[in-house]
């Protein structure tokens, strides 16, 4: 949906979280107590009937309490700003945005027909509707107590991405953004699943026993849009049980605040990706004497994991462990080159003729056949040359910094990944203007002729690349 899309909607459809009211007759510390607690920067006064009386700001605490010294043991009701101006549940964000510069306040409560209060916006709310910015985003996710807000902040996170996209921001420090959104929106989810399971179980906190891990492009930092869960947990001195409960409600919220189940199974609610440090270490040489082609693709995600929440030695432990395995069988880096090529065509100019020729000449998955071979490849290299950086952009730069990878050869790689990698999110930033779910597979015929002929640059780059992992590694060509 559009940013006008969003002023057009009803303020209903903005409220995150229920509305935090009291009586008029409370104290001023115990509002204070109420704003710290909820991290809000306002307080409604109700009546009995939950019909405003009043609004107390984090400014009115300011200039008629602090400024002159009026002590907090007074009733709010002696500082509260009335008559408080309301809006109703139809009205549109636009008209709200309006209201609010009109009569210079920030916050305004959402009553229903019978004026009982549904919920409080601000104008930080509508500034993430019109303006998105990164810092302020990130700054309300903070703010969320609960899983309905996370989920609405979510789903807003395309705005941000547009706006950053917009801005000529580089797509190496784009996607370090975004994966910084969406880093702090699952802390907070996490958060909610220990203060539920502490609520359900009286189990106490579990950060300093247990790591989250994500993989795949959120565990390189290179997320764009598409954020299905690549999780998994690393514990240690606390029962089996109680991890798995906690990555059986964690997996669940993160699906009810919108990031979808992942289709190979890699997930913290899963046995294979919630393991004690010491059943990881049997797992590992488990996976390398018996490879198969699940195994080794197994490897390579362990290769991109990073922790996010808990205890972070934990997850430092576990790679090196994963790198002393790796190491005790050369003859891995053969398997994973395999799996590095295996999408790969033997060369991808003949093969995007062959396409275009095809039924389906019109459409390229980006991912698959382009950024997959980018980062599996170099993937590959940087475990080689043992480089424990993450992300695609990084590992390239220091393999050209090692030598092992040419400078014009890391240049065009880096070109190449840097152009697939903006169209990709051109792309789903068009299936969402769409009202569609963003996906890989990009029309040719939406390519302008300079796009067109990046792109022909970009496989022309991935297959020379390619052409020397199948000599280095004695690998047939794929047909």
């Amino acid at each position: 949906m559009h940013n006008l899309d969003l002023l057009n909607s009803s303020v209903i459809s903005l409220v995150s979280r229920p509305p935090v009211i009291c009586k008029a007759d409370i104290k001023v510390h115990e509002v204070v107590s109420m704003m710290v607690k909820n991290k809000i920067g306002s307080v409604v006064v109700v009546d009995e009937q939950e019909i405003p009386l009043g609004i107390v700001t984090d400014k009115d605490l300011r200039n008629k309490v602090l400024a002159h010294n009026l002590g907090t043991e007074i009733p709010v009701e002696s500082i509260m700003s009335k008559p408080v101006v309301t809006i109703s549940t139809e009205t549109i964000a636009f008209e709200a945005l309006r209201i609010m510069m009109k009569n210079d306040i920030h916050h305004l409560p959402v009553v229903n027909e019978t004026r009982r209060i549904k919920g409080v916006i601000s104008s930080h709310d509508l500034m993430l509707l019109s303006t998105p910015h990164p810092i302020a985003f990130i700054r309300e996710i903070g703010e969320q107590n609960s899983l309905e807000g996370l989920s609405f902040l979510f789903k807003q996170t395309s705005q941000v991405a547009a706006s950053l996209l917009r801005s000529g921001l580089s797509m190496y420090h784009l996607c370090l953004l975004i994966t910084e959104i969406h880093d702090h929106i699952i802390r907070k989810i996490l958060e909610l699943t220990t203060s539920s399971l502490i609520q359900e179980k009286g189990i106490k906190d579990l950060s300093g026993h247990l790591c989250w891990l994500v993989f795949g492009s959120e565990g390189r930092r290179e997320q764009t849009l598409i954020t299905d869960q690549d999780n998994g947990i690393v514990f240690s001195n606390i029962p089996i049980e109680i991890a798995n409960s906690f990555g059986d409600k964690a997996v669940n919220y993160l699906l009810q605040c919108g990031y979808p189940i992942c289709s190979g199974g890699i997930m913290a609610n899963q046995p294979n990706w919630c393991r004690s440090i010491s059943s990881w270490e049997k797992a590992l040489k488990k996976w390398i004497i018996n490879q198969n082609e699940n195994t080794v693709i197994w490897l390579t995600v362990i290769a991109d994991l990073r922790p996010i929440w808990g205890n972070f030695s934990l997850a430092k432990d576990l790679y090196h462990i994963f790198v002393k395995t790796i190491k005790s069988w050369r003859g891995i880096f053969r398997n994973l080159a395999q799996t590095a090529l295996i999408n790969a065509p033997s060369n991808f100019l003949e093969w995007f003729a062959a396409q275009r020729a095809s039924g389906g000449r019109n459409l390229l998955n980006i991912k698959l056949y382009g950024i997959s071979a980018i980062v599996n490849g170099i993937r590959l290299y940087a475990l080689m040359e043992d480089i424990e950086d993450k992300n695609t952009w990084q590992r390239l730069n220091k393999l050209k910094e090692k030598g092992v990878i040419s400078e014009q050869d890391a240049q065009d790689l880096l070109g190449a990944f840097d152009f697939l990698m903006r169209i990709r999110l051109q792309h789903q930033l068009k299936c969402v203007g769409r009202e569609g779910i963003p996906d890989n597979i990009i029309d040719l015929r939406e390519l302008s002729s300079l796009e067109y002929g990046f792109l022909k640059g970009a496989l022309k780059a991935i297959n020379r690349f390619q052409a020397v992992l199948r000599e280095k590694f004695y690998l047939s060509p794929i047909i």
